[in-house]
C-alpha cells in the first residue's frame, strides 16, 4: 500500500510535535528548535516507513510507531551530541 498525502502530512506532525517536545524537555541540551522539529519529522518518516515494510495501516498503529520513530532519533541525536563533547572534554 502506498501511503497518501494524508499519511505524510500526519508523519510531519506528530514529527515535529515530538521534536518539538523533546526540545523542550531536554532545554539546554537541545539542538534548537527547528533542528529538533526537523529530526523528529526524519524520525516519524522513518516509523511511517518502518510500519509499511510490516504492512501496519492503521492510523493508531501508524501514529504510535512515528512517535516512536521520531523519539528515537532524537534521542538518538542528544546521545551522538553529548557523546561528541564529553570527548572534546576529555581531550
Amino acid at each position: 500500500m502506498e501511503y497518501d498525502l494524508g499519511h505524510w502530512l500526519w508523519f510531519f506532525l506528530v514529527g515535529g510535535g515530538t521534536g518539538l517536545m523533546a526540545g523542550l524537555i531536554a532545554r539546554e541540551r537541545g539542538l534548537g528548535t527547528t533542528a529538533d522539529i526537523i529530526i523528529g519529522c526524519v524520525g516519524a518518516i522513518l516509523g511511517g516507513w518502518i510500519s509499511g515494510m510490516m504492512r501496519i495501516y492503521s492510523s493508531l498503529d501508524i501514529f504510535i510507531i512515528s512517535f516512536i520513530g521520531a523519539a528515537v532519533l532524537v534521542s538518538l541525536t542528544r546521545l551522538i551530541k553529548r557523546s561528541i563533547k564529553n570527548t572534546r572534554r576529555i581531550k
